[in-house]
């Protein structure tokens, strides 16, 4: 539902890798690598600081390990 769409939208992102870590039972080793990941986009952005390469092959190690495939990223 439209409504549904703009609940979930309004959640912040912080609290949204909680929700799904949550809801598909993932590891507080995946909860943490995703806040970690979280933050380190959050610098990029905002204080142009580029994630390091730990970081980096943190995102590329969680993608591959749910199979989730580049595409459905852009």
């Amino acid at each position: 539902k439209k409504s549904d769409y703009y609940e979930i939208a309004a959640i912040n992102l912080e609290k949204k890798i909680d929700l799904v870590c949550k809801e598909y039972n993932l590891s507080s080793d995946v909860k943490e690598k995703l806040h970690q990941i979280r933050k380190a986009r959050n610098k990029w952005f905002h204080y142009g600081k580029k994630p390091d390469s730990k970081i980096i092959n943190d995102l590329l190690s969680v993608l591959e390990q749910y199979e989730i495939k580049a595409d459905i990223l852009i």
